[in-house]
């Protein structure tokens, strides 16, 4: 892993090229190796900057997030957004994610540009190429540098490199966006991924590891000519909690879904 680690320390240097560099940040495995290897590189001016929106879910650790960066010489930024406001956004259509992402990258560019920073990176790996990511094409046109792809490193090959440079992140889970848990078609909105989102965090609570709440819906008519939206929340856990979970059928029945919906749409 030495000599791989080398070439991907050299490949950030080269990438840089002694421009000031910002990486975005979000704390896991991922952007969290790659301001190390950074650091590494001896880039002189670089910022971690980390978005939060009503998409994400909230960091469990927030300082921890700070300290990573700032001893690898960091600077810590943290900037907020709101929901994009665009229809083909909030209708929720499979083109999703590049409205979003294209929010975020420009809230972002924003900030570099205004602080000097000339250059914008990201944890994407080669594996995120072989799902459906609309984003990534809103991250091309924005001109945002994905060292990972370039090199040829996926998942796996992140994880080995944080274990061998031991990293406390490198077994960290993932933690994609709370709108990729909300089937297409299913209006996106405060009350929809508060749902998600109290779901979750309900089943951390209740010490459930390893979890996704998926919510679905369709329209069924209702008397008077009118239709009415029915939710349906699928949760995801690990097999060997599968039995645990439906034994214990309050903790969202009882918990979550009294939370009173939006008039339909």
């Amino acid at each position: 892993m030495e000599e791989e680690i080398r070439r991907a320390v050299q490949h950030l240097r080269k990438l840089s090229a002694g421009r000031p560099t910002a990486v975005m940040y979000s704390g896991g495995v991922d952007s969290s190796l790659l301001l190390h290897l950074l650091s590494m590189a001896g880039v002189e001016k670089r910022a971690a900057v980390l978005l939060l929106s009503p998409l994400f879910p909230e960091p469990e650790d927030l300082p921890g997030m700070e300290s990573f960066a700032a001893k690898r010489g960091f600077e810590f930024v943290v900037l907020e957004e709101g929901l994009p406001e665009e229809r083909e956004f909030a209708s929720n259509p499979p083109s999703r994610c590049y409205h979003c992402r294209l929010k975020e990258i420009e809230t972002v560019k924003r900030w570099a540009e205004g602080a000097g920073y000339e250059v914008i990176m990201d944890g994407v790996n080669s594996d995120d190429l072989e799902d459906f990511r609309p984003g990534l094409e809103a991250a091309r046109e924005k001109g945002i540098l994905h060292p990972f792809v370039d090199i040829g490193w996926g998942k796996g090959e992140i994880r080995k490199a944080a274990r061998h440079l031991s990293l406390e992140v490198s077994e960290r889970p993932s933690s994609p966006c709370l709108a990729s848990r909300i089937a297409y078609g299913t209006p996106i909105n405060d009350f929809t991924l508060g749902v998600v989102k109290e779901a979750e965090r309900l089943l951390r609570e209740e010490g459930f590891t390893s979890i996704r709440a998926r919510l679905h819906s369709a329209l069924l008519p209702a008397p008077g000519g009118e239709e009415v939206r029915v939710y349906i929340l699928r949760i995801e856990v690990p097999r060997q909690n599968f039995g645990e979970l439906i034994s214990r059928p309050g903790i969202v029945n009882e918990r979550v879904f009294p939370m009173k919906p939006p008039p339909c749409g």
